[in-house]
């Protein structure tokens, strides 16, 4: 007997591709190595594993997210405030981080179409640092329905969304740039790798989410799914979608600087809290 990693997965068609694994005694992130890691890679290598037949019969296309107004009283130390908030069953109350943290994901991590862990939670006040490795990724912010879309396309009430815009990171390279986000509210936060060339990243399975309500429908199993299924019928008629050269940040974003963007709804009031402490 030892305290090594143990590795282990559901032999049934599709459970692994799910993220059906589970490990004993695995580092902790952000080791390469870590629980979320295996599990991203558990999805992003056999997620396409099911026959065209199951995959066509089995899926059925969640529907949209019901969002409903909330009102709540927070307690933050020795100050307290209501907030009105956009949320639906299985999101976390508005409540900020005791300590804030930082989530650390990569990009493209071990040269995988992976972002590693791709799946978190991150509590109002906490950051997510997403850390560009080799090749040329982006992230970009989508929508739980269009998985493989940026946010400002698909909106309908005017949403914008963050962008990076492409990050080439040369194979040799020991310095990595980074984009952050910071979360000021509980909804959550979907999104991508608009990298086309030469295939489609995001169809691949290169999508990530922040806050999944994992105990409903919209869950990223099938955000997932959705973004595999995307590639079907998705087109590449855009001359952007292989960006080259210098990242196009967008929606106030700087890259390597924190950029206060989340799931764009509600706790305005939260928001004006955090900016008078």
């Amino acid at each position: 007997m030892d305290t090594n990693p143990v590795w282990m997965f559901c032999q049934q068609t599709g459970h692994c591709g799910q993220g059906m694994v589970f490990a004993i005694n695995a580092p902790a992130d952000p080791d390469p190595k870590s629980f979320n890691a295996f599990q991203a890679r558990a999805i992003a290598i056999n997620g396409t594993a099911t026959t065209a037949a199951q995959t066509t019969t089995s899926f059925v296309t969640p529907p949209a997210p019901h969002w409903q107004t909330a009102t709540a009283t927070v307690t933050w130390g020795s100050s307290i405030y209501t907030t009105t908030y956009t949320s639906y069953d299985g999101t976390p109350p508005p409540t900020p981080a005791p300590q804030p943290q930082d989530h650390k994901i990569v990009v493209g991590a071990d040269g995988r179409l992976a972002y590693s862990p791709a799946n978190i939670t991150a509590a109002i006040g906490d950051t997510v640092t997403f850390e560009f490795h080799p090749k040329n990724h982006t992230v970009t912010q989508s929508s739980f329905l269009n998985p493989c879309k940026p946010l400002d396309q698909t909106s309908t009430t005017g949403q914008v969304g963050f962008k990076s815009g492409f990050v080439p990171v040369s194979a040799d390279a020991t310095e990595f740039p980074t984009f952050k986000i910071t979360i000021n509210d509980t909804a959550p936060i979907w999104g991508y790798c608009g990298q086309k060339n030469p295939v489609d990243h995001c169809a691949s399975g290169m999508v990530f989410a922040i806050n999944a309500v994992e105990s409903g429908p919209n869950n990223f199993a099938a955000f997932l799914e959705l973004a595999k299924r995307s590639g079907a019928t998705s087109t590449s008629a855009s001359g952007t979608s292989t960006g080259t050269g210098s990242p196009r940040p967008t929606s106030g974003a700087v890259m390597g600087s924190t950029v206060a963007i989340s799931g764009w709804f509600g706790l305005i009031m939260a928001l004006v809290f955090f900016a008078l402490v």
